[in-house]
């Protein structure tokens, strides 16, 4: 996995540009950007409720099929005008799906 500069986790022009591919025929390279650059945020929350090492597993795929439903329906629901980052956006949502 690419290590990605922190700002680039930040940026609201690359987080918009990423949601709206998720909107896209083809949502896969949205997809796979968003697991490249956010996986280690989505696991470091996983881990505040679970411990065992399959459990963080099973958690980490269940986190990522309820973010990819619905054609990405709760990724798509950020909006980017808001005032919060994306990642403090994120790690709430899941933790509401932990």
């Amino acid at each position: 996995m690419a290590r990605v500069a922190m700002h680039a986790l930040h940026d609201p022009a690359s987080v918009e540009k990423m949601i709206e591919g998720f909107g896209s025929k083809d949502p896969l390279p949205a997809w796979t950007q968003f697991l490249n650059n956010y996986s280690p945020i989505i696991l470091q929350v996983v881990r505040l409720f679970e411990r065992d090492p399959d459990h963080v597993s099973d958690c980490f795929v269940f986190v990522c099929e309820h973010l990819s439903e619905k054609e990405f329906r709760r990724l798509r629901r950020f909006d980017p005008s808001d005032r919060a980052l994306f990642t403090t956006w994120l790690r709430a949502v899941v933790r509401n799906l932990c």
